[in-house]
């Protein structure tokens, strides 16, 4: 999709002796990365040069089979499991003419369940209902050969959606059009349903995303002048072997990150990238963490779960274009939706990373601050960090925090220093900027250990993070945290001896 297709460095060498055009241009849009486009521009090239083009037609045919394995079928597919079911969906939308005969189509479409999680919201439903029904029913025009790309696992490839197109998913999400495929291994539900269906006293968290995406559709109706002007990009970014850092032997230096802990939260400054501390399958879920809330209130985002492959230990996915469309207070059961973001709002660079998942107490810190899970938490972190730096034509800003260190049970001091030991290895092309809760304990030991940080070279930090290993395994369970261990190890051993 994104690129043309790895091949046999002796097939390479006679397309470049044949001085072609690429295999594939990167046309990202679902819309046009069909097949047949590209085999039809192939065979009116071997007309005008036959005998020229015998490994071209070979390698087409080849790449053609790859690429048809990168599409995922939509409701108007004749493919399985669809069979062109939105013939039937399109059918019932056009009855609709109310917003009780809304409703009343929705519960046929999920097998006649009560819509309990609408019913607060009628009066925003009705200013949106007619929006959700256009948006549908532009899926033919949108997705013409009934296929969306695959964010597939394991190679370099942005998709790009319109506005249109992402608002077209987001309504065939909110009637439950999607099933489920192989290719899809999440977590999270593809669809809206569980949104609508659960009593609101039960799901609370899931009426303020509910609220928030009802006020967006009747925001953005069908034809909307932003749908021209906007796009939103997935890219996935993958960390080879080659690349990767020698994480011990490394000379790059140190600079210690800002500490932000005066209440101001990540994604409230304009301009800076926002870390997603993410799953291994991003998406919109069914609570109220970081991410989930991220998801949430950018639902231009959410349409990711239908196409974002899981990340490899070795990936990161960066989203870029997407604006924040509601505000909100509050985290898990207090969710609350606070309304609509000003028209002015900024578009977002959100990086997905996620972290490993690790034991608490002792025996949790002992298994971070092995060499193997130090180096894929250090990969991770610098496979997304490169992937936001290379696009930005200024040293970008970055703001991070307690990655991993909820209930993926991450010890904050060596997550934090993982941060900085990997934006680091960028040399200077990224700044970080550690986002606390106001005045906690760990924004105040962070600013004590700045000074330790600051202008230390990879190296000796991943040399002090070792020797705090055998502090902790000595001390079985005793042991102070690693930024009071860095800025005194003479006293941290004594005072267990």
């Amino acid at each position: 999709l994104a690129q043309p297709p790895r091949l046999h460095p002796g097939h390479a060498q006679k397309l470049l002796s044949l001085n072609s055009p690429p295999l594939f241009p990167p046309l990202f849009s679902s819309a046009h990365s069909v097949p047949s486009l590209h085999y039809s521009l192939w065979k009116v090239q071997a007309r005008k040069r036959p005998g020229r083009v015998t490994t071209q037609a070979f390698l087409c045919a080849l790449s053609l089979t790859q690429m048809s394995i990168s599409q995922l079928p939509l409701p108007n597919s004749l493919d399985e499991p669809y069979h062109n079911s939105y013939v039937e969906i399109e059918k019932k939308l056009k009855s609709v003419t109310t917003v009780e005969s809304f409703v009343q189509c929705l519960c046929g479409l999920v097998n006649d369940q009560e819509m309990e999680g609408l019913k607060p919201w009628h009066d925003k439903l009705a200013a949106s209902y007619q929006s959700i029904v256009g948006h549908c029913l532009a899926l033919p025009e949108l997705f013409p050969h009934g296929t969306l790309p695959f964010l597939a696992p394991g190679s370099d490839q942005t998709i790009s959606l319109s506005l249109a197109q992402s608002r077209c998913l987001n309504a065939h999400r909110f009637i439950g059009s999607f099933r489920t495929l192989e290719q899809h291994r999440t977590k999270w539900p593809l669809n809206l349903t569980h949104w609508l269906l659960k009593r609101p006293s039960r799901f609370p968290e899931g009426q303020a995303y509910l609220e928030c995406l009802l006020d967006y559709f009747a925001d953005h109706p069908p034809g909307s002048t932003d749908e021209k002007t906007r796009a939103v990009t997935f890219t996935r970014c993958v960390l080879t072997d080659k690349d990767a850092p020698k994480w011990e032997m490394s000379d790059a230096i140190i600079s210690a990150a800002e500490v932000i802990d005066d209440g101001t939260g990540i994604g409230d400054v304009p301009g800076e990238v926002l870390t997603d501390f993410a799953n291994e399958d991003i998406g919109p879920s069914v609570a109220a963490t970081q991410e989930e809330i991220i998801f949430g209130f950018f639902p231009e985002l959410q349409p990711a779960v239908l196409f974002a492959g899981r990340m490899e230990d070795n990936e990161a996915i960066v989203m870029r274009g997407a604006k924040r469309a509601g505000k909100s207070c509050g985290y898990g059961d207090s969710l609350r939706y606070l309304g609509r973001c000003s028209s002015e709002e900024h578009e977002a660079t959100i990086l997905a990373i996620d972290a490993s998942i690790s034991r608490y107490g002792v025996n949790g810190r002992l298994q971070q601050l092995r060499p193997d899970a130090m180096a894929r938490e250090l990969n991770k972190a610098f496979v997304g960090f490169r992937g936001v730096a290379q696009s930005a034509h200024e040293p970008a800003i970055l703001a991070t925090g307690k990655w991993g260190c909820g209930v993926f049970g991450g010890d904050m001091d060596i997550k934090h220093t993982v941060q900085s030991m990997a934006c680091a290895a960028l040399g200077g092309c990224l700044r970080l900027k550690f986002y606390c809760i106001e005045n906690d304990a760990f924004s105040q030991r962070l600013r004590q250990a700045q000074p330790h940080l600051d202008g230390k070279s990879v190296r000796e930090v991943y040399q002090a993070l070792e020797q705090y290993a055998k502090y902790v395994e000595h001390t079985q369970g005793q042991a102070v945290p690693f930024y009071s261990f860095l800025a005194e190890p003479r006293r941290a051993w004594r005072e267990i001896t």
